[in-house]
């Protein structure tokens, strides 16, 4: 069986750090205490202890944090697939036959979805920071709202192909 020609893709990229300051600050305390402790002469193995491993998991959401996320949506012949790794390693398929209504929309994150792969009283969100969306109300689940960044781009590959008017 041969695979569905993609008609759209759009990568969306997060790939930011909020508050650079603050973490500077978090680990400039963290490398202070260290150096006092070690320098002061006295043992206190808990607290190096405590501090190490702080330091360490500090390290570690950082790197987590300023790894970058991505959205993949894709408009496909026989739908339209979405892929939110590291979350998600294979795509989520809306096939044409069960999406009821598909249209771009605005939307506030805050309020209908937040950030990230979410179900929420709205229904279903991938989205990454942006307030436009595919919103994809389908026959038997709850609507999927897919943030885009390109949404002419989509609103001109879904009239082509007769999904929107």
């Amino acid at each position: 069986m041969e695979a569905p020609v993609i008609l759209f893709e759009e990568i969306q990229s997060s790939g930011r750090i909020k508050n650079k300051w603050f973490n500077g600050i978090i680990a400039l305390i963290f490398g202070i205490a260290l150096l006092f402790n070690y320098f002061s002469g006295k043992q206190m193995p808990v607290f190096t202890g405590f501090l190490w491993g702080g330091f360490i998991v500090f390290i570690f959401l950082q790197i987590l944090a300023s790894s970058s996320f991505q959205l993949i949506t894709q408009i496909r012949e026989d739908g339209i697939y979405v892929r939110f790794p590291p979350y998600q390693s294979r795509f989520t398929k809306f096939a044409w036959e069960d999406i009821e209504e598909i249209h771009v929309r605005k939307f506030n994150p805050g309020m209908e979805y937040g950030y990230g792969v979410r179900l929420s009283p709205h229904g279903r969100g991938y989205t990454l920071p942006g307030d436009t969306g595919i919103y994809i109300i389908l026959k038997n689940q709850s609507p999927v709202m897919i943030s885009t960044a390109m949404p002419e781009q989509v609103i001109d590959v879904l009239r082509k192909i007769g999904r929107i008017k």
